[in-house]
């Protein structure tokens, strides 16, 4: 069907190319919301490659998928709806059972106002090609500020299912990468591969913050007085620590792709006299920035964790230092003024 379509977009006079673009990223999104499949993934960037088995089906009445990581520790992820169990021994650790799939994935934003705005899409022909037997059809999502990264992406030219994702820095170079070795679309899994067999954990996901935790969060000290546009606030929390008086934070921002979380916390009395200066870290796509404050509450660290370039994430956590304020951060020179807010 999409072999036909996309030959149709291309030979109409009335269709372009940017046209069969969102086309095709909408066919994406329905497929991954209804569409039965179980495959191979390779995923990983530089030497740190893994592989995983990915399954996705109807089971309690609702689209389900299954994650079974095949390098590395024993684990797996089943997601039904808007919630996610973690399978697997010992303690969870960050980035332990990551969603392979994101940001493609069944909560891909396609055509909102946040997306059409800050990323643009074109139809990538010259860079079609056959991915796990299958053939497929190419896009190119570039960012229009030079603040977040890029992406590549194959999608199967029968199912519009995705069957490779790159992201991109600004060089084009390739930060991240899935890719299917095989996929099966013909035979639906069934309904048992996503019961919890074993004990796991439960993580809730894209819960709506409510009208409360949005102004709970927008009074804080220390949210940042700058984000790239675009981005939004998505989750908020606090915890209190009865040896000081601050409390630890959590915010985490999103503008449909990328996202990043800023954590507020405190430094203990045992690492106190060792304050950190700035550093910075990159692991493929994703960032992080950490740097200690003093503070009238006491000493603090201040993390900024996400997938977008290091000198944004700089100039995110400098908007958030309470004596910071935008204009200083500009005049540092050390960071490229990105965008404004």
């Amino acid at each position: 069907m999409w072999k036909v379509l996309c030959g149709i977009a291309l030979l109409w006079p009335g269709v372009s190319l940017a046209d069969e673009a969102d086309d095709l990223l909408s066919a994406m999104a329905s497929s991954l919301k209804s569409r039965h499949f179980s495959g191979l993934v390779t995923y990983g960037y530089g030497d740190q490659w893994h592989s995983a088995k990915i399954q996705q089906g109807h089971a309690n009445q609702q689209m389900s998928s299954r994650i079974d990581y095949l390098t590395g520790e024993r684990r797996s992820q089943i997601r039904s709806g808007n919630e996610v169990v973690c399978i697997h021994q010992g303690v969870h650790l960050p980035g332990m059972t990551p969603d392979i799939l994101k940001p493609f994935n069944s909560y891909f934003p396609v055509h909102s106002d946040t997306f059409e705005q800050y990323y643009r899409v074109q139809r990538a022909d010259r860079l079609d090609q056959r991915i796990a037997g299958r053939d497929s059809a190419a896009l190119r999502i570039t960012p229009t500020t030079p603040d977040r990264y890029g992406y590549r992406l194959w999608l199967d030219s029968e199912t519009a299912l995705p069957l490779k994702a790159d992201i991109l820095n600004s060089k084009n170079d390739v930060l991240q990468r899935f890719q299917f070795a095989a996929i099966d679309v013909s035979v639906a899994p069934a309904p048992e591969r996503f019961q919890q067999g074993q004990t796991g954990h439960t993580v809730q996901l894209h819960r709506h913050l409510t009208d409360s935790e949005q102004i709970r969060a927008l009074e804080s000290e220390w949210y940042p007085d700058w984000l790239p546009l675009g981005f939004t606030l998505q989750r908020h929390s606090q915890s209190s620590d009865a040896q000081v008086s601050v409390k630890s934070e959590r915010m985490k921002f999103s503008d449909g792709l990328a996202s990043f979380t800023f954590f507020v916390d405190a430094v203990s009395e045992q690492h106190s006299g060792n304050l950190s200066a700035r550093m910075s870290r990159q692991w493929g796509p994703v960032s992080a920035t950490v740097e200690d404050v003093v503070h009238s509450d006491g000493k603090l660290r201040l993390t900024v964790v996400g997938e977008l370039p290091p000198a944004t994430l700089e100039r995110i956590l400098l908007s958030a230092l309470p004596d910071q304020s935008p204009a200083m951060t500009e005049s540092l020179g050390a960071r490229p003024i990105l965008s404004q807010r």
